[in-house]
């Protein structure tokens, strides 16, 4: 499945409209597209990823211990493979810039993405101030290339 920059507009507005205060959005977890085209066979209306089922399918450790292209190469088939949205399990952004790490997002179609706090090479929390930084570097640089993630 090939998604235009309409139909990827169309799916960030919809995962965006599913959360709703009071009605918690259960976001099951696919790891290949097989478990992506179940989950939405089953009726739900978005798919997440999970970086440790990602990783673990391509026989690496999580928290970043698998190559970012791997990583994010199993997330775009993923989102190719359903026509409802995916959002993207991805980690702290692999060491990535802002742009750079969009870039990926919308090219492969993600209507979404959670980004831990965790710094994985100290194994300890980031400084707040700095993981605030890093989410307004992101939402900026998707904003900048008019990608409503």
């Amino acid at each position: 499945m090939t998604t235009t920059a309409k139909d990827l507009e169309s799916r960030c507005d919809l995962l965006r409209s599913l959360h709703r205060p009071g009605a918690p959005l259960v976001l099951p977890n696919a790891w290949d597209a097989a478990t992506a085209r179940a989950v939405a066979a089953a009726g739900f209306p978005a798919v997440a990823t999970t970086s440790a089922a990602v990783a673990a399918a391509l026989g690496y450790d999580d928290h970043e211990g698998a190559p970012a292209g791997e990583m994010l190469a199993a997330a775009a088939r993923i989102a190719r493979s359903v026509d409802v949205p995916v959002t993207v399990d991805a980690e702290a952004g692999y060491g990535m810039t802002a742009a750079e790490l969009v870039a990926e997002l919308s090219g492969m179609g993600a209507a979404g993405c959670n980004l831990e706090d965790t710094d994985h090479a100290t194994q300890a929390l980031r400084d707040p101030a700095r993981q605030a930084a890093w989410l307004r570097a992101v939402r900026q640089a998707a904003s900048g290339q008019g990608y409503r993630l």
